[in-house]
């Protein structure tokens, strides 16, 4: 059964920024996790099923999309890709018809920013119907 407030795992191997959302988010009544890595970030999932990923595009991982993919099928929550990269999101964006990623923050960005993103891509979120119980 998933809590009333809303869980957000950041997937960002910059402490600086994970530190910077997580207090954003946390001040505005999400809790958080943060994952540093891949590997972290599909632990958590498993282990916490949070609401919503922001996946940083910027990890230093080849694969972001079987990132997704396995997050996506471990948890079946939205992901949001950060990006401070005008190409990826030029080249990701069109991902999103495919729902591989639900929504983009760039960077730089804002406080408010985020918490829009965030809260319209949890609240029109549509888990696909064999996931539904």
């Amino acid at each position: 059964m998933k809590q009333d407030v809303p869980l957000v795992m950041l997937v960002n191997d910059e402490p600086v920024m994970c530190d910077v959302m997580r207090r954003i988010l946390q001040m505005n009544g999400y809790k958080v996790i943060v994952a540093n890595d891949g590997a972290t970030a599909l632990e958590h999932t498993k282990q916490s099923r949070p609401d919503l990923v922001v996946l940083d595009l910027g990890l230093p991982i080849t694969d972001k999309r079987e990132l997704s993919a396995q997050i996506r099928k471990n948890a079946d929550c939205p992901i949001i890709y950060f990006t401070s990269i005008a190409n990826n999101l030029i080249n990701e964006k069109a991902k999103t018809i495919s729902g591989e990623v639900d929504a983009f923050i760039t960077r730089p960005t804002s406080m408010k920013k985020i918490l829009s993103v965030v809260g319209n891509t949890l609240g029109s979120y549509q888990r696909p119907v064999e996931a539904q119980v």
